[in-house]
């Protein structure tokens, strides 16, 4: 196993100017951003971004191995799929052994390798591709099926069927590949119809949604994206929340928990809630509890109400608040802390009193909440600026049993001027428990981090596996930066 933990004593600023630390493993930096990244679609093909320029700079310096692994690691374990495709074509520009079976692995469905040439080829001409590349994109090539390539056309695309058997003159492993590649070389590939092309021949009706039900041809993420336009067009939605509560469609589906959230905040109708209740218990099921008693900090400043895409509704707040809610069935026993800055104010519930004057309020949560409804009810927003020091304030306040853990979601974007959260820490560590942990857990990228020390441990993501990386932390089984380096490809 690696070294477990850097004293870092490298002392910066954030880009707020707040007391900070830089992270002296690259590989944690890297991480750290690409996990807490969706990578616009305006973004694809500029790699001169701030994630692009640590990739390049590690695969320069030796770690293109790990570089891949993180690719396959966001696609396959976080479902994260665009940001795998920039870390991949990262990685195949040099070419290299590692290439292939990164793409092998990176590849989970059959558009990620026309994904990942299209930013290959944005950057290479033919003359130049590596053929590591070639003899992968083959490989993947020879992995897919008549009805994945009539399911993904990508016609009109940059980059089709058609051009990767074109660049690589992959040789097909049997009959089937040979008849498929036969295919596509003579454009004799026929289209598929999906739900999206017939709801677009037929309407956003009660009829079509009905057919597109009744055939059983919604996949699970898009009945869950769609229920509100299933509602509105009066569709008989019985067997979609069937399928959306269901345990063994939740697992196969691999949705963010905030998925589930988002969707909830979209529809009031209590039926459709009650099934992505159950359907959010059955996607934490088996996150294993932490014992002990537990602080989870829920930044709720201003700076985390930005998107964590261009489009999207869902803000690093609202993840972190659903995270906070999440404390009853993740924890034996946990406080949470909402906090934002001494004196900022409040909207939503929590507004005025005590609350407004020292920046920060508290809640205890059962393991029978519904976590969905708890997360839309404990909204908050805090105006002004952000002092993390505030959740190790509400550890020292409180007269009961010291924390184990003290577990903290945001941005990590102290602002200039606010009291030292190291120095209080340390504090916490001297008069109340020496063997408390603190986890933060970044949710935007901030490229810097505000404690340091052997039982401090820098998470990223929007997945509910942090939980378990938090425990593992704990045990000595190594960081998340250890488990993407020892990833099998």
């Amino acid at each position: 196993m690696s070294k477990f933990n850097i004293t870092n004593t490298v002392k910066t600023t954030n880009a707020c100017g707040g007391k900070a630390y830089k992270m002296l493993d690259p590989r944690e930096e890297l991480m750290v951003m690409a996990l807490t990244s969706l990578w616009d679609t305006q973004f694809y093909g500029d790699f001169t971004g701030a994630i692009g320029v640590k990739a390049v700079d590690l695969i320069n310096h030796g770690q293109k191995e790990f570089v891949a692994k993180l690719a396959c690691y966001a696609r396959n374990e976080l479902n994260m799929r665009s940001i795998s495709h920039v870390l991949a074509a990262l990685v195949c520009f040099d070419g290299g052994d590692i290439v292939r079976p990164m793409l092998r692995k990176v590849c989970v469905r059959p558009d990620d390798i026309l994904e990942i040439a299209a930013l290959v080829l944005s950057v290479k001409d033919n003359r130049h591709i590596p053929n590591a590349f070639k003899r992968g994109v083959a490989d993947v090539l020879n992995k897919q099926t008549l009805y994945g390539v009539r399911k993904y056309q990508a016609k009109g695309k940059a980059v089709t069927w058609k051009d990767l058997l074109r660049i690589t003159h992959a040789t097909p492993v049997d009959t089937k590949r040979a008849e498929l590649f036969k295919a596509i070389v003579n454009d004799n590939v026929p289209a598929i119809e999906t739900w999206e092309t017939m709801l677009s021949a037929n309407g956003n009706n009660a009829e079509t949604w009905n057919r597109l039900i009744a055939d059983d041809a919604l996949p699970y993420m898009a009945c869950l994206r769609n229920l509100r336009n299933m509602v509105n067009a009066g569709a008989d939605i019985k067997p979609v929340l069937e399928k959306i509560a269901d345990p063994e469609q939740v697992r196969n589906s691999r949705q963010f928990p905030y998925r589930f959230w988002s969707a909830y905040r979209e529809v009031k109708d209590p039926a459709v809630r009650a099934a992505l209740a159950a359907a959010f218990n059955a996607s934490i099921a088996n996150v294993p509890v932490l014992p002990g008693r537990t602080l989870i900090g829920v930044d709720v400043s201003g700076s985390m109400s930005c998107g964590v895409s261009t489009n999207s509704k869902i803000s690093c707040k609202d993840i972190a608040e659903l995270f906070g809610a999440m404390s009853g069935k993740v924890c034996a026993d946990a406080d949470v802390v909402y906090f934002s800055a001494p004196g900022s104010g409040w909207y939503g519930r929590g507004r005025g009193g005590a609350d407004s004057l020292r920046g920060w309020t508290m809640r205890h949560y059962g393991a029978g909440a519904n976590v969905l409804q708890t997360a839309s009810e404990d909204h908050f927003v805090g105006s002004g600026g952000t002092d993390i020091s505030l959740v190790i304030d509400a550890a020292l306040a409180d007269d009961g049993v010291p924390y184990d853990r003290i577990v903290i979601f945001t941005d990590d974007m102290t602002n200039f001027g606010m009291p030292d959260a190291q120095a209080k820490f340390d504090r916490y560590l001297k008069e109340r428990n020496p063997s408390c942990w603190l986890h933060s857990v970044d949710l935007a990228s901030a490229g810097t981090q505000t404690f340091k020390g052997k039982q401090v441990n820098y998470l990223a993501g929007w997945d509910d596996s942090m939980w378990s990386f938090m425990l593992q932390a704990e045990r000595g089984f190594g960081k998340l930066v250890d488990t993407v380096a020892d990833y099998q490809l």
